[in-house]
């Protein structure tokens, strides 16, 4: 699972053309810790998801989906 969300992170802001400054400043989540959850090597916590959720304008009920719970 942890695979498969960070693919679908990395693509999300790929797609957007967002370096990972744009998503820090959009998310107020740290360079590092996206980086961290992009390479696979974090879970991003609750807080975290949703911040993504919001700024990459996915609804909630998609992406659990794209990422196959």
């Amino acid at each position: 699972m942890r695979e498969r969300l960070s693919k679908r992170m990395l693509l999300l802001r790929a797609v957007r053309n967002w370096s990972l400054k744009d998503t820090a400043r959009g998310t107020r989540i740290s360079v590092s810790q996206l980086s961290s959850i992009e390479r696979g090597a974090h879970m991003p916590s609750i807080e975290s998801l949703l911040a993504l959720r919001t700024a990459y304008a996915v609804k909630p009920s998609k992406l659990p989906r794209s990422i196959d719970f």
